[in-house]
């Protein structure tokens, strides 16, 4: 099991990936910066629950998907 910050940052992309979403858009419905969203997907930064929550939910998965 893996919960590096890259790891989730890559489920993250793969999500998006999927579902069509460009970076901006995510970041949009996520209320967060596309620069933010950029250094989450890197692995280069971590994220408070609220943002995880945030992501999460703008990608219809539950948190831990994105944590597990």
């Amino acid at each position: 099991m893996d919960i590096s910050n890259a790891s989730i940052g890559g489920r993250i992309r793969k999500i998006c990936e999927e579902r069509g979403y460009t970076r901006e858009q995510l970041a949009e419905y996520a209320d967060i910066s596309p620069d933010f969203l950029w250094q989450i997907e890197t692995g280069r930064k971590s994220m408070k629950v609220q943002n995880l929550a945030r992501v999460a939910a703008a990608l219809a998965v539950p948190a831990d998907y994105l944590i597990y």
